[in-house]
């Protein structure tokens, strides 16, 4: 054997290194009315007449009159037991976010004094992904008000309820009203239109990795109806008929609301209202919608053994919750929803069985427990390809992982040589492996790419795949076996008492 001396060997590989990116399993936006502001409580010291600038409150932020939540004397509390008077002890200046103290005030000179306010962010009606339900109640407001009855932030109380069912992060939008360019808190009327909805969700188009996204909005609200309600469903899926167009993927959960009223949301009305959206776009979208059915539901309070009516929105955002802890292969029938009691509006069997002929989510009791009875999109024409919701959602990741990986290590960095249609096919084969490995996918095969003969730089690539379905349905055949063998009589005494 040929001596080789201690060294370094450099090899130039000319075959570029394919790392398969897989789409992220669930990302999910959850869109609703918030609190509006944030509160802060700042010490400060007031001397004379001096403008004190409020220390948490951005420069950017926006502040009202109305801004000043409480002054309250820090070293001795009892000069003023219900806090100093505006204008008559302090001034605020809402543009420069400074409070002066009022010479002719109750106010003592050089006075150290608790100031609470609210402010608005000027990036406060911008989309965020948080991970923590304490930084969701900083920004957006608690989800119950002070007394543990009521919601307080309708965005966080659904954040709240996505984080109990799975959740690791979410993505929270604060439905808007844009006037004229800029966004501020709707009023009543406009938190109920279709276009204001619908300017929310174009704020999200350049968010590509959303693919889950729940509009928190019921007939519960003022202003909101039957009608209003579908609009602002329909909006959702055209919004989700537009990111399919830009090959995007997204799946919308939505329910309505009987809460607070037995004469909106009806079982007729739900069916309706669905059989409706599923047939818009000539079907075309109707795998990418999820509808909950019933309407009404029952939650508990923070108040003592107090609980609380809820609508389908909340539940949506309980199954976005618990598509975002699971794999995506994993079905959504039979899955628990945590941190609900009862459903409210009760189904026969024969209900139940009816609203999903028409594609609905149903929810139903089983004991104590409030689950999903069958994890189901709107699709009901294509048989189990497009109606489980776990096979429809395998499928985008499936499109998604491929496309990215192409998208960001072939397009544009392989020359469209006779090697091309090979790395290609090995970057999608390498893909499709890994779907494989993490079960999204059972299996995959016929992974064929050529070059385009009219066309060099266009590599066409063809694959098969099949999904995970889940087992839905057993049938137990049974027979009575009557060759039996001796038969052995024993006399009992039993006692009667």
């Amino acid at each position: 054997m040929a001596y080789t001396p201690p060294g370094v060997k450099v090899t130039e590989f000319t075959e570029p290194v394919i790392n398969p990116l897989l789409a992220a399993p669930a990302n999910v936006c959850i869109i609703g009315q918030a609190q509006g502001t944030q509160q802060r409580t700042d010490v400060i010291t007031l001397a004379g007449e001096t403008a004190v600038v409020l220390p948490s409150a951005p420069v950017d932020a926006t502040m009202t009159s109305g801004s000043i939540v409480s002054v309250m004397d820090a070293t001795n509390p009892g000069l003023a037991p219900e806090g100093y008077v505006s204008d008559d002890d302090w001034d605020l200046d809402a543009s420069a976010h400074t409070l002066a103290r009022d010479e002719d005030g109750d106010i003592p000179d050089g006075a150290t004094v608790y100031v609470t306010y609210t402010f608005t962010p000027a990036d406060y009606y911008f989309p965020i992904k948080l991970n923590t339900l304490s930084d969701i109640e900083d920004r957006f407001g608690t989800a119950y008000n002070d007394a543990g009855t009521e919601i307080n932030s309708r965005l966080t109380y659904a954040a709240q309820i996505a984080f109990e069912n799975g959740a690791q992060e979410l993505t929270l939008l604060p439905l808007f009203y844009n006037n004229s360019g800029t966004r501020q808190s709707p009023a009543d009327g406009q938190a109920a239109s279709a276009t204001t909805w619908a300017s929310n969700y174009e704020a999200l188009r350049d968010l590509v990795d959303i693919n889950i996204i729940v509009p928190i909005i019921g007939q519960s609200h003022a202003s909101v109806g039957d009608s209003t309600q579908l609009s602002v469903i329909q909006t959702l899926q055209d919004h989700i008929k537009f990111m399919k167009t830009e090959q995007q993927y997204i799946i919308g959960v939505v329910g309505e609301d009987s809460s607070a009223s037995s004469s909106v949301a009806q079982q007729e009305t739900i069916r309706t209202h669905a059989s409706t959206v599923a047939s818009r776009y000539n079907g075309e979208i109707s795998e990418q919608m999820v509808f909950v059915s019933p309407s009404k539901f029952t939650r508990s309070t923070p108040a003592i053994s107090g609980t609380i009516h809820v609508g389908g929105q909340y539940v949506a955002a309980a199954i976005a919750g618990v598509l975002a802890a699971q794999p995506v292969s994993a079905p959504l029938t039979r899955k628990r929803l945590s941190g609900f009691q009862s459903v409210a509006d009760y189904r026969s069997k024969a209900d139940k069985n009816a609203d999903a002929e028409v594609g609905l989510t149903v929810i139903e009791q089983r004991g104590r427990s409030v689950l999903i009875r069958h994890g189901i999109t709107l699709d009901t024409a294509g048989g189990s390809a497009t109606r489980e919701i776990s096979i429809v959602r395998a499928k985008h990741r499936v499109i998604e992982s491929v496309r990215d990986t192409l998208e960001t290590q072939v397009i544009g960095k392989v020359i469209a040589d006779s090697a091309a249609p090979t790395v290609v096919r090995t970057a999608v084969i390498s893909v499709l492996s890994n779907l494989r490995f993490v079960k999204d996918i059972v299996d995959f095969g016929d992974v064929q790419a050529r070059t385009l003969s009219l066309d060099p730089t266009t590599i066409e690539v063809r694959f098969s795949y099949r999904p995970a379905f889940p087992v839905n349905y057993i049938n137990v055949g049974f027979s009575l076996n009557l060759n039996t063998g001796s038969l052995t009589t024993t006399n009992t005494t039993a006692e009667v008492g």
